[in-house]
């Protein structure tokens, strides 16, 4: 009797193009959010950097006193500029996105990170000639 090769699997070509499809759109939901953050940033950067008219560029220009603070809002995805006029707080939008546009990325990401996983560990039809 000679002895046989190993039998390799034949690739499940659904399940290929499934986890391809998942990951996809994980993909696309996670560059979809670091687009909106990195946008924003910059955005908050330019318009520190350009003299302009408006509470927003009254307010960068007044950056180096203490009392005048940039930070950033997650949702909606915005940059604040805070001031102390006159005894008052004051905050002024410098940037904002969209909220759907995060949101919707976040969705993608999120069921396709779900769907990936459950892709991955869903457990491969055997042939019935396979089986013990």
């Amino acid at each position: 009797m000679s002895a046989r090769p190993p039998v390799r699997g034949v690739p499940d070509r659904r399940r290929a193009l499934q986890l391809l499809l998942a990951s996809g759109l994980a993909l696309v939901g996670v560059l979809t959010v670091a687009v909106v953050y990195l946008g924003l940033g910059v955005r908050t950067l330019t318009a520190a950097a350009e003299p302009g008219d408006g509470p927003a560029a009254a307010c960068l220009a007044a950056a180096d006193d203490p009392a005048v603070g940039v930070r950033y809002e997650l949702l909606p995805p915005r940059s604040l500029c805070s001031a102390v006029v006159d005894g008052e707080e004051v905050e002024v939008v410098v940037a904002e996105v969209a909220a759907p546009v995060l949101v919707g990325g976040l969705v993608l990401a999120v069921v396709g990170a779900v769907a990936t996983v459950g892709v991955v560990t869903r457990p491969r039809r055997r042939a019935a000639g396979d089986r013990p």
